[in-house]
Formats: structure tokens, sequence, C-alpha cells
């Protein structure tokens, strides 16, 4: 009886412990996808700012370029997939209605 006691208790403990491995592997996964998203979005932000020749307390010339890009793929830049994707991260953003 002892032994299967033992072997009992030595199966708990090592579900115990592969569940809560799980669980950490999971929720570490999680913030590396979520560190991830958030430096690309930062990396996007960044690039729209350059683009705009903005620091980065200067979201009001962004706001500018970006509506002069809306203006501008309609007419000169229609053609223009690049344009297209900064006018899009500038709506994604909110830099642009």
């Amino acid at each position: 009886m002892n032994r299967q006691m033992q072997g009992l208790i030595a199966a708990a403990c090592i579900a115990v412990i592969a569940g809560v491995g799980y669980y950490f592997w999971g929720e570490f996964s999680s913030y590396r996808a979520r560190a991830a998203e958030e430096a690309k979005v930062e990396s996007v932000r960044a690039e729209l700012f350059d683009l705009a020749e903005a620091k980065s307390y200067e979201p009001e010339k962004v706001r500018m370029m970006c509506a002069r890009l809306r203006e501008k793929l309609e007419t000169e830049l229609k053609d223009n997939d690049m344009a297209k994707q900064a006018f899009v991260n500038c709506r994604v953003l909110r830099y642009a209605d």
C-alpha cells in the first residue's frame, strides 16, 4: 500500500507540474505575441512620424500629412501602392478619418 501511495503522489506531482508549466507557457506565448504586436504598431507609428517629419509630440503634423495624402491619393498617387499603405496606416492609427 505504501508503494502505491508513493506512485499516486508522484503522478499527482507530475500532473500539477505539467499543468503549471502549460499555463505559464501559454501566458509567456501570449505576452510575446502582445509585445510583438506593440512593437509593430510602434514601428508603423514611427514611420508615419518620419514621413511627416514630426517629433513625437507633434501628432498634428502627422494628421495634416495624412489629410494631404488622402487628397493626393485621388489624383497624383492613385496608382502608388506605398502611398495607399501609408494612408491605411494613418487610418488604423487614427491619424485620419
